[in-house]
């Protein structure tokens, strides 16, 4: 088993498990200077996904390329609009480090399909399932758009391990106006899951096993975009979901947690792969 999701992996992201290890081993984080613009070629995997209007943009979430025809978010950012508007008017950018009306060098992609995990019943459930695949028409080959390696089943969380956040930073929440947002970094922590339990249960909030918990480690502005990626190491672990009081740093953000997830992003993109190759 552990052997076909390893081949299974390496023909979804056209990286070979072992350079997935290689770049972890050899990977050497740099210190985040936190809410601060970073380039789109230090992490080519990051997109954003925008709606479209006659004159103007809206920036929805964040997303991340797996294989040169998928990427992945969180399902509560594509659960956020009807199935017909997202094929119409939503479209996943990337190969830039902002976007900025029409100013900047970038491609975007229409969006041909979506798959929102089938266990997946929104606020009700603390966003349990939060995981949704997006199929693109064009093909993500830009300059600075690569597929990540992403979280095995067989991943091993540390605690207090130092991670890295990516979010798309909005100039202009909830406008309709043209969008401006550049891509930032900021230094987090893996959290005590069952510490992150109990505090969230004191709020109200059930947090489930298919999340994963990190803490910022500076006084930063609001960093809740949905499906900004979590990584570690080079290794895509978790996906931004759930959080209470954004500016308070004393409460962690929770996250996809990725490896929980791993067969079914696997199956879902290995079978429709092969059927179109057929």
């Amino acid at each position: 088993m552990r052997l076909c999701i390893v081949f299974i992996t390496s023909f979804l992201t056209g990286v070979h498990f072992q350079d997935c290890a290689r770049r972890a081993k050899l990977y050497k984080r740099k210190p985040t200077s936190n809410n601060k613009f970073i380039s789109i070629d230090q992490h080519p995997f990051i997109v954003g996904l925008l709606k479209t209007f006659e004159f103007a943009l809206q920036f929805r979430c964040a997303a991340v390329i797996i294989h040169k025809k998928w990427a992945i978010t969180t399902a509560r950012c594509m659960a956020s609009d009807e199935p017909s508007l997202i094929y119409r008017y939503w479209r996943v950018r990337g190969n830039t480090s902002r976007y900025e009306g029409y100013t900047d060098a970038y491609s975007d992609h229409r969006i041909s399909s979506v798959y929102i995990h089938h266990n997946y019943v929104g606020e009700n459930n603390s966003y349990d399932y939060d995981v949704a695949l997006i199929k693109v028409h064009q093909l993500f080959i830009g300059l600075h758009e690569k597929p990540i390696c992403f979280a095995t089943g067989f991943y091993k969380y540390m605690n207090n391990s130092s991670l890295t956040l990516l979010i798309w930073k909005e100039k202009n929440i909830n406008t309709y106006t043209s969008a401006k947002g550049e891509l930032e970094s900021f230094d987090v922590q893996l959290y005590n899951f069952q510490q992150c339990r109990k505090l969230y249960r004191s709020f109200g909030f059930a947090i489930p096993s298919r999340k994963l918990c990190a803490l910022r480690l500076s006084n930063t502005e609001c960093t809740s975009g949905w499906g900004g990626p979590l990584i570690r190491r080079g290794i895509l672990i978790g996906l931004s979901s759930m959080g209470l009081e954004c500016s308070a740093d004393h409460i962690p953000w929770t996250y996809t947690k990725l490896s929980e997830f791993n067969e079914w992003i696997l199956t879902t993109v290995y079978d429709l792969t092969i059927v179109e190759t057929k």
